[in-house]
């Protein structure tokens, strides 16, 4: 999972964001594929992703996470 996500990160520093959002949402890494839709103007898609962070942690019994991120997005907006 290391050598995969520190891929995805390589590719975002060397400017491939498209490639890198593909490998973060394929590793299911949303904050991380949300902040860079979110550099490309990709709003609805940064939301959605954001979704995705929420509902995981809500998954993973991480209901102060689950909040925090939900207020972090509504902060955004």
């Amino acid at each position: 999972l290391l050598n995969r996500r520190e891929a995805a990160r390589c590719r975002a520093g060397g400017g491939y964001l498209a490639e890198a959002i593909e490998r973060y949402e394929q590793l299911e890494l949303w904050l991380e594929a949300a902040e860079l839709h979110e550099r490309l103007g990709h709003q609805d898609a940064a939301a959605a992703a954001l979704r995705r962070v929420v509902e995981q942690r809500l998954a993973q019994g991480d209901i102060l996470g689950a909040a925090l991120s939900k207020a972090q997005k509504k902060k955004d907006e």
